[in-house]
């Protein structure tokens, strides 16, 4: 049972746009790797190539199939128009293509650009000669790539390893926190029809959640009320930093503070009265059981009006608060669920959260070695990935039928918020082509606009941005060595803490034994991996 517990309940532990200057192009022969390169890379213009050309592009299916991008669809037959390049799109659904491509690269079977996932180390790809010369091509052709890993650290970080050369073209990057506030959500009607105040501790929180067990806030004389739902520890990440505990969810337990110190949250004495009051809640029956032993869906607990809280995304809120609204428990969405603030920090007083790291994982597009025209293939990747013309064509469609800008401002159109097919934004992006895995590059600009014809959404964000002021802990590329003693220390040491955990949580251990807990994790490699992130961020930060 503890390994279903494991499962279900602590799965997750675990810039401007440049075209100025130069004249068309011919395509040319792949870049050499001479001197290092100084400088910010050369400006181009479009199109890449006076001789139109075609390259092999491979990357993930779009995540809605039924609008396949092998179609070749409107926004990437602008982008052809625009570059002069026409592709040849080779895409699968994500595990498929993970499959496809490993066997494509062992067969020397390279496309000319592809997504390279991280189950595959780009460093070796490199030595073996299967591929171009990423740095000197970013370097030399690609200035938008080049200003984007510039200006971000974490994304700096997952496009170069140690050695300060670039192995990727793009990283596969999200909107932080501060527009996509992912934590808990909790029934605003509910507190007001039991006069509750707005919950400022952490004390607070679980008193409000006493209440929604015991007083009937649904009104139908049943003690049918579930408190809360969550995911896992994860998205619990909210109620957390109300004992310094931000990191263990999207961060997976690592931090540095204000001095640069790399810390790991699962370790440090906070952390075990953050397992006291998880402790406390499991045994006040705050969550079905099934959370912690099966897994479940929040949904019916909606539909029946039944249900306090849970964790998701902003995303989900309009469709929570349109299940509310249908069956006729509120009569405004913004009387239904609403984004929990966090608890103030009984370390530092404050009420602040971790942002999201922006990069997801180690990976990125990569050039195949055969490549006959490699500096047309990683302009086009700058024009597409790093531009803002091409990043708003990925994200938000075609100017005027998707979209609008008025002053700088995006707004999205009736096409796209009420489409006369009844499709929902995502929807009608995706029938455009937009959006495609990896390829697109989130922002906090495009995430926002899209979100621009709710009204209450909005009001969300807004409200929730201020308290996202943590920085994240950037994802490392790492070379092929530290990787190798990273897989292997976190994976022995990560079976033992979240079986710990569990038994911390559901008081098959007491946490009288937690120092025992802390001291094994050392044994088993904690040590060791603070000291090579400490390295790492020391080198990131100087």
């Amino acid at each position: 049972m503890k390994r279903v517990l494991l499962t279900c309940f602590i799965c997750v532990f675990t810039a401007a746009f440049v075209m100025a200057g130069g004249g068309q192009q011919s395509p040319a022969p792949a870049a050499s790797a001479a001197a290092p390169i100084t400088g910010a890379p050369a400006s181009y213009t479009l199109p890449l190539t006076a001789t139109p050309i075609k390259l092999v592009y491979a990357g993930g299916e779009s995540n809605n199939p039924e609008y396949s991008l092998a179609d070749n669809r409107e926004v990437w037959q602008i982008i052809s128009q625009r570059t002069g390049v026409t592709l040849d799109i080779q895409v699968l659904p994500g595990p498929d293509y993970n499959v496809s491509i490993r066997t494509r690269i062992a067969a020397n079977d390279i496309p000319d650009i592809f997504w390279c996932p991280g189950i595959i180390d780009p460093i070796g790809l490199y030595n073996d000669g299967l591929v171009q010369d990423m740095d000197t091509l970013i370097r030399r052709y690609a200035p938008n790539i080049y200003k984007v890993a510039m200006d971000s650290p974490d994304v700096l970080a997952a496009m170069t390893a140690s050695d300060g050369r670039f192995y990727f073209a793009s990283t596969e990057s999200v909107a932080d926190f501060s527009t996509n506030p992912r934590t808990m959500f909790y029934r605003r009607d509910w507190q007001r029809k039991l006069n509750i105040p707005d919950p400022v501790t952490i004390d607070d929180i679980f008193n409000m959640f006493v209440a929604f067990r015991d007083k009937d806030p649904n009104g139908n004389g049943k003690a049918d009320e579930v408190p809360v739902w969550f995911q896992n520890l994860g998205n619990l990440d909210v109620l957390g930093s109300a004992f310094d505990v931000m990191s263990i969810g999207w961060n997976n337990g690592w931090s540095y503070d204000k001095n640069k110190t790399v810390r790991y949250d699962f370790v440090r004495p906070e952390f075990k009265n953050y397992l006291a009051f998880l402790n406390k809640m499991y045994n006040a029956k705050m969550v079905p059981p099934e959370v912690y032993f099966k897994s479940g869906t929040d949904t019916p607990l909606i539909a029946a009006n039944c249900l306090g809280a849970y964790t998701n995304g902003i995303g989900a809120l309009e469709t929570r608060n349109g299940t509310l609204l249908k069956g006729g428990y509120i009569s405004d969405a913004s009387d239904g669920f609403f984004w929990l603030t966090p608890p103030v920090n009984q370390v530092t007083g404050k009420r602040e959260l971790y942002q999201k790291s922006v990069v997801n994982s180690v990976s990125g597009y990569i050039i195949g070695k055969a490549c006959k025209y490699p500096e047309v293939a990683i302009k086009w990747l700058d024009y597409v990935w790093g531009s803002r013309e091409g990043q708003l064509m990925m994200e938000l469609g075609i100017e005027g039928k998707t979209y609008t800008v008025t002053n700088g401002k995006i707004m999205m159109t009736d096409f796209a918020t009420k489409n006369p097919d009844g499709l929902g934004v995502q929807q009608v992006l995706r029938t455009l082509g937009c959006i495609p895995p990896n390829l697109s590059r989130q922002t906090n600009e495009t995430f926002y606009a899209t979100w621009t014809y709710s009204p209450f959404l909005l009001s969300v964000i807004d409200y929730a941005a201020p308290y996202y002021t943590l920085p994240c802990f950037p994802t490392f590329m790492g070379t092929p060595d530290e990787k190798a003693e990273e897989a292997k220390l976190s994976s022995d040491m990560g079976t033992y803490r979240d079986e710990m955990v569990a038994k911390f949580i559901t008081g098959q251990t007491p946490l009288s034994e937690f120092d025992k807990y802390v001291d094994q994790m050392n044994k088993l490699g904690v040590t060791r991996l603070i000291e090579i992130n400490q390295r790492r961020i020391n080198d990131l930060l100087k």
